[in-house]
């Protein structure tokens, strides 16, 4: 039994074609994957510059007694708001301030907002 020259050319189109097809489907599951990971590392770039933003703030607050302005903030940690709210301490922690540090960003249009507290020492607290 002898095989035509044509019909081995038609089994090497077809496994051609699957063999495309296979890679197409594995480049764009690679595609679909690569975004995602991508917007997973925005966001936690984002929640890192908040943090950040928001423990440099406090520090500055308790060493000094000043809040680091918007503009440094914004140069320091970009894409990062700031606000910080301070209160008397109560109970046990009398005689002391309670700053609130709220750092906010919106890396791809999604909030992320982190709050840090910290008492200080009443003088160092108010400016």
């Amino acid at each position: 039994m002898t095989r035509s020259p044509h019909s081995r050319c038609g089994w090497m189109i077809f496994e051609t074609l699957v063999a495309m097809t296979s890679l197409a489907v594995v480049l764009v599951g690679a595609s679909a994957m690569h975004g995602a990971i991508a917007h997973a590392n925005r966001y936690h770039l984002a929640k890192q510059r908040c943090i950040l933003a928001a423990e440099g703030q406090l520090d500055h607050l308790a060493l000094t007694g000043t809040a680091i302005d918007d503009a440094r903030v914004a140069d320091l940690w970009p894409g990062v708001t700031v606000t910080v709210e301070r209160e008397d301490g109560k109970g046990q922690w009398e005689g002391m301030t309670l700053l609130h540090a709220t750092a906010t960003a919106a890396p791809d249009g999604r909030p992320i907002r982190v709050r840090l507290s910290r008492y200080v020492p009443r003088a160092g607290g108010e400016s």
